[in-house]
């Protein structure tokens, strides 16, 4: 490991997100070079991780031009425990004007929404967008009193469940590969981005990287048959809800449900203080928003950073794209899948 990256997360409170190796495992799915841009004036230290790619070419011109992005999840940027807040606008500003040694064109950051949740100054090089919010639960709570403020659809789901024989396996890794099948199958049935379809390397790497961080429950029911399941991460007292899956014959029962129930529980025992649901999909009337809410109502604000180092080679990118229409909320626009027109 780069001592600058273990010293800074030696100072820093940090998660999975954070460590050089899963940097590292995302930045081979997406064919990216993994780095971390650092900075520090006096007592205030910087770091930002991120996968460098290049830009793809476009009309057929080749270029050596590239951009940065964080990896999945919620990485952000992560300052050290003593940093002064009020100075991180301009540490900010430096990042922008060092990109240029790192032939960077544009850089997307999702903050982390509790270790940066914070508003940073918009300038012409960067904005700050919020995409919705995440959902959080205090562990802080008995189990009790945390089982009595979950909705009381889900508490009389999951004592129905129970009551039916459904039950939760925790940490029995020889249903690993199960658990990956289900996934693929969850991401089919939602027609989701090519991008979450994350590959067996992946999954074997995640394993081998975060090893006791990393928690696997699935669920059975009566006959034995695995109908949902989870994987989650456990750092510095926050755990993280990271992949979790369904087969499509066991929607209407729920019993991803009792993978949540169960996974705060773990929480509980290992005594985290925070759990993190992730968010919904940002449309107006978001079920999975509403799906999450149900075990808990309080929120964090989950937003990027988009970053332009230099408008003019953007601008000229994006000339390029012969008025393809592309994904408007889509940054860095030249990287959005091209629309594909609907026939009438």
């Amino acid at each position: 490991m780069n001592p600058i990256w273990s010293s800074m997360l030696e100072e820093s409170d940090y998660d999975f997100y954070h460590l050089p190796e899963y940097v590292s495992i995302e930045s081979k799915m997406l064919q990216g070079e993994a780095i971390a841009y650092f900075h520090q004036e006096g007592k205030n230290k910087m770091l930002i991780p991120l996968i460098r790619r290049k830009i793809p070419p476009l009309n057929n011109k080749p270029r050596e031009l590239y951009d940065a992005g964080s990896p999945y999840g919620y990485p952000g940027i992560l300052f050290n425990r003593s940093f002064d807040y009020n100075v991180m606008d301009d540490f900010l500003g430096q990042f922008i004007e060092d990109a240029g040694e790192l032939q960077l064109v544009s850089t997307v950051i999702r903050l982390n929404p509790y270790y940066n949740n914070v508003m940073f100054m918009e300038t012409e090089h960067v904005r700050q967008v919020t995409h919705g919010h995440t959902v959080w639960i205090n562990l802080q709570h008995d189990m009790k009193e945390l089982f009595t403020s979950f909705s009381k659809n889900h508490r009389a789901n999951i004592k129905s469940l129970q009551n039916d024989k459904f039950k939760v396996i925790k940490g029995n890794w020889k249903y690993y590969q199960e658990f990956v099948d289900m996934y693929y199958s969850t991401m089919d049935r939602n027609q989701a981005n090519n991008y979450y379809y994350f590959d067996e390397h992946y999954f074997m790497m995640l394993k081998a990287t975060l090893q006791e961080h990393l928690q696997l429950f699935v669920v059975k029911d009566a006959n034995g048959n695995i109908c949902s399941g989870g994987i989650f991460t456990h750092y510095n007292g926050i755990i993280q809800s990271h992949l979790v899956a369904t087969r499509q014959e066991y929607l209407q029962l729920a019993p991803v449900k009792l993978v949540f129930y169960e996974a705060i529980k773990w929480g509980k025992q290992t005594r985290c203080r925070w759990m993190n649901l992730g968010g919904g999909r940002g449309s107006p009337t978001d079920s999975l928003l509403l799906f999450k809410q149900g075990f808990s109502k309080l929120k964090r604000r989950y937003s990027t950073l988009q970053i332009v180092h230099d408008q003019v080679k953007y601008q000229n990118i994006l000339q390029q794209l012969n008025n393809e229409p592309r994904q408007a909320d889509f940054f860095p626009v030249y990287r959005a899948s091209p629309l594909k027109a609907i026939s009438s």
